[in-house]
């Protein structure tokens, strides 16, 4: 995990790989974000490139040393920026690791090291891929990687891109096994593809290809993709595959999820013909009038289901029991796939203006019509095509329980929530707290690592005034503008301690926080739960 906390080492720290850090081309900058800095800047910085576009790296520390810019340190945190990387040459593309030394007072100290991806025209990934399990794999001669998920051909608005690194030449063959295929014909022998091999797009050890590749396959629509790489000897130690998308402005997605192994969702009868399955909660769903479009898709179930029942839990309107007697979505033939089928947010005018809520489906259709494995994802598009993918719908954290700390007053702590901004920082931050209903007696936040102010890192640090129009019978959202009672922190890893009377909380509760650019791209700060 690139973001590995090193507590009480002295010496260098490593951090990484960071799989394709980019030198600026094509308008994509990386921000990485060292913390625990407490007294003084790096004493020295060096870097380990692997997977080049460009030759001349060894992949070792000796590649290359950063200058120190005593500028880039504030605070505790120490920023390198694309500018930064020019001392490490034209490598367009690589994979790098950084060696970190610590000034002697920082060597006791907790060191953390994130990256972000801010695109040209100012939207924000947080590259939660980072850390997500590793993608590589030692190899034979052939080597699987996948399933890619809701890999898409022709859509127009984004553009996929495949990166296979560690190579030393173009591979041999790239053969596409389809799966989920939303257009009918991709069954038996129909059910793969081998793409033609073009050697010029192989720079250094990585080779790309995109969605427009994948036109060999004929129209598939939307599928599941396995690919089987075969590179006979012209390989290193490892392999590794990645999928991003881009949107034409310049947002880029990571899927994380690509390289999770989430089990799969078994139907079970409920009568002789009929069979159900059940998906979520799906954090955070906006209703049928949300700027932020909400698209599900269901895997495994051929044609239409019979009966889709939804849940809604902790919904920001009355009058829902978060029971599947909630709401019933109208079927309808143009969301069926050949083996999928689409649920996007205009489906939820059936479910009344629930604003927002935490969404669970119940699935029922004829047993026959469903595959051994279903699955149910969920992508947010933004006004501009930029792609969310919710990596937070399948980690693994769990809901925190409130702690009892006096007659009838609970206590739940949320964070850290790196690099949070201030009231002033052009990308706005909202957290929200699910499992709450009505408004807290206290939100206090400790900030650490802050960029400016004199913080403390524990709760003493600030206290939030509780805003009732923040309130929803079962959340409660603060906003960027409710840190100016923090003061100007400018940067900093927030954690926030909930004080309310105990009915007021439900079993589980939860708090996740969302990033929304100046130009309306969204983020959902996966990395914050890694």
């Amino acid at each position: 995990n690139p973001s590995t906390v090193w507590i009480n080492r002295t010496g260098a720290q490593n951090f990484g790989p960071f799989d394709w850090v980019s030198n600026g081309e094509a308008g994509l900058s990386d921000i990485f974000r060292v913390t625990g800095l407490h007294s003084a800047p790096p004493e020295r910085i060096q870097i380990a490139l692997t997977n080049t576009s460009t030759p001349g790296y060894d992949g070792d520390f000796s590649d290359c040393e950063l200058t120190v810019r005593p500028a880039r340190h504030s605070g505790s945190e120490y920023l390198i920026t694309r500018a930064d990387l020019a001392d490490c040459g034209d490598f367009r593309h690589a994979d790098m690791r950084f060696m970190i030394q610590p000034s002697e007072n920082d060597l006791g100290s907790t060191i953390r090291m994130r990256r972000f991806k801010i695109s040209a025209s100012g939207m924000l990934t947080d590259m939660s891929v980072d850390a997500s399990p590793s993608s590589s794999r030692h190899i034979g001669v052939i080597t699987s990687f996948g399933p890619f998920e809701w890999v898409e051909v022709g859509n127009g608005l984004r553009q996929t891109i495949f990166r296979i690194a560690g190579l030393k030449s173009a591979p041999r063959s790239i053969r596409v096994d389809i799966s989920n295929a939303s257009e009918p014909g991709f069954e038996g022998e129909n059910a793969s593809c081998q793409l033609e091999i073009f050697p010029e797009r192989m720079t250094g050890a990585e080779y790309l290809f995109t969605d427009e590749d994948l036109f060999a396959c004929a129209a598939f629509g939307r599928a599941d993709l396995n690919f089987r790489v075969e590179a006979l000897d012209n390989f290193s130690n490892e392999l590794s595959m990645r999928r991003y998308v881009t949107s034409p402005s310049g947002a880029l997605t990571d899927f994380a999820f690509d390289h999770e192994s989430n089990a799969l969702t078994q139907a079970t009868p409920i009568d002789d013909q009929h069979s159900e399955a059940l998906f979520g909660p799906f954090e955070w769903t906006g209703d049928a009038a949300a700027p932020t479009r909400n698209l599900f898709r269901i895997t495994g179930i051929r044609g239409a289901p019979s009966a889709i029942e939804v849940a809604l839990s902790n919904a920001t309107a009355s009058g829902y029991s978060g029971t599947f007697e909630d709401c019933s979505l109208t079927i309808s033939s143009s969301r069926t796939g050949a083996e999928d089928y689409l649920i996007s947010s205009d489906d939820f005018q059936d479910c009344g203006a629930f604003i927002r809520a935490d969404a669970s489906f119940r699935i029922v259709g004829l047993s026959e019509n469903f595959s051994d494995s279903l699955q149910m994802r969920r992508f947010a598009l933004g006004a501009r095509g930029d792609l969310t993918d919710f990596g937070f719908d399948h980690d693994r954290s769990t809901a925190q329980r409130p702690e009892v700390v006096s007659d009838n007053v609970s206590q739940v702590t949320f964070g850290p929530f790196e690099w949070t901004g201030d009231h002033q920082v052009s990308t706005q931050n909202v957290f929200r707290i699910s499992g709450l209903s009505g408004i807290p007696d206290r939100i206090e936040v400790a900030l650490e690592n802050s960029t400016a102010g004199e913080y403390s890192g524990d709760f003493t640090d600030c206290l939030i005034a509780p805003r009732p129009m923040r309130s929803s019978p079962n959340d409660y959202v603060i906003v960027t503008s409710d840190l100016a009672d923090c003061g100007e922190f400018e940067r900093a890893d927030a954690r926030f301690r909930i004080t309310a009377p105990t009915s007021s909380f439900s079993e589980a509760v939860r708090m996740r926080r969302f990033a929304v650019t100046r130009n309306g791209g969204l983020t959902d700060f996966g990395s914050d739960n890694p």
